[in-house]
């Protein structure tokens, strides 16, 4: 049995194993539980739905400042590694 073909059954269980875990009931409760999902799962999530993402408590002073400048800094690489690629955008 090569990898090809098994590539579809392991792509149908991961997806089956997050919907799963996304249809429990404490899926997207903003308390904590005893197990995380891991990074991948988290990203995947927000992908997904950002808004479950967001932070939504309060600031310390200066932090969101930071945050836009830093997402604004990010989005310059980001920007700038696309054109260094070749890619137009």
């Amino acid at each position: 049995m090569n990898l090809t073909s098994l590539a579809r059954p392991l792509s149908l269980i991961a997806l089956a194993s997050l919907l799963a875990a996304c249809a429990s009931p404490g899926g997207h409760s903003s308390s904590s539980s005893s197990r995380s999902p891991s990074l991948a799962a988290q990203r995947m999530m927000c992908a997904l739905n950002p808004d479950e993402c967001m932070y939504k408590g309060p600031y310390e002073p200066g932090e969101e400042a930071y945050a836009e400048e830093e997402a604004q800094r990010l989005n310059r690489d980001s920007l700038n590694r696309l054109r260094r690629s070749g890619r137009r955008y």
